[in-house]
């Protein structure tokens, strides 16, 4: 009689914890199988720029993030569309990590098939417009435009071993009375490891742009990081000459305008004098 009680407890058990496993793995996979719209209408709700992501990809048994030929788009307003052609992406980490500090990714391959460096008729560029929005978290023009100011301190990161490729970019400018449109072949491939901070990636990233005469792209994506509060510094850092230079330029163009009319206005005085 006690055994066959228990056989019934059990296999009540049995079929309670049955059910409770197919309602979570259908939670699980009915999350996964949504996440990339998820993204997109993020991505494109915050910054106006739309998003294909259906290939991403969660692996849980490799504790894998994959996502090949996904791409982001710029807004109708900037006439070419491509801004992001990813071709591969590859996030591996340690699962037991994403509830410590710091979070730790084993590997993180990144491969660009295209970058577009847009600017718009009206003169803005692609990836200005990008960064700011993403910080204010709205699309420009909407109703409530305050930024909102990050209350978290970032979480530290270190990523193992990172790579980064880089195919093309095509550097497309429409506020020219001609459209004028340049396709650059980039041979960027880049080996680190160990990264802890964006700088460690970015400042020989800088060099590789430099060196193929891009600068000028680079220049335009950090200067759009500046609307990020938590890049703003690194971004400071890798623009000294570049916004230094202009500014002193600035400056010195207006004392010159001033001590000009100075001048001008001494020699009228003079002349009235007489």
């Amino acid at each position: 009689m006690i055994f066959k009680l228990a056989r019934k407890t059990l296999g009540c058990l049995f079929s309670f914890l049955f059910i409770v496993l197919l309602v979570v793995s259908g939670a699980v996979w009915a999350t996964l199988r949504f996440l990339p719209v998820y993204i997109e209408d993020a991505v494109e709700d915050r910054t106006g720029f739309s998003a294909d992501f259906d290939n991403l990809r969660v692996k849980l048994f490799r504790s894998a993030v994959e996502m090949p030929d996904a791409i982001i788009e710029n807004p109708l307003e900037f006439n070419e569309r491509t801004f992001i052609d990813l071709a591969y992406l590859n996030i591996e980490f340690q699962p037991a990590s994403l509830f410590g500090d710091p979070l730790v990714i084993d590997e993180f391959d990144l491969e660009i098939r295209r970058i577009g460096y847009v600017t718009a008729p009206d003169g803005r560029n692609n990836a200005q417009v990008f960064f700011q929005t993403l910080q204010s978290g709205e699309r420009d023009g909407a109703e409530d435009g305050e930024k909102k100011e990050s209350e978290e301190e970032p979480r530290m990161i270190l990523i193992k071993e990172f790579s980064l490729k880089i195919d093309s970019i095509t550097v497309v400018d429409f506020s020219r009375s001609t459209p004028r449109v340049r396709e650059y072949a980039t041979d960027i491939e880049m080996e680190l490891e160990n990264v802890t901070d964006a700088t460690e990636v970015l400042q020989p990233l800088s060099e590789e742009m430099r060196r193929l005469g891009l600068s000028f792209v680079f220049n335009g994506f950090l200067e759009g990081m500046l609307a990020i509060d938590n890049y703003r510094d690194i971004a400071n850092s890798l623009l000294p000459d570049t916004v230094n230079s202009l500014e002193g330029r600035a400056k010195t163009v207006v004392e010159g305008a001033e001590k000009t009319g100075k001048v001008i206005k001494n020699v009228f005085e003079t002349l009235n004098e007489d």
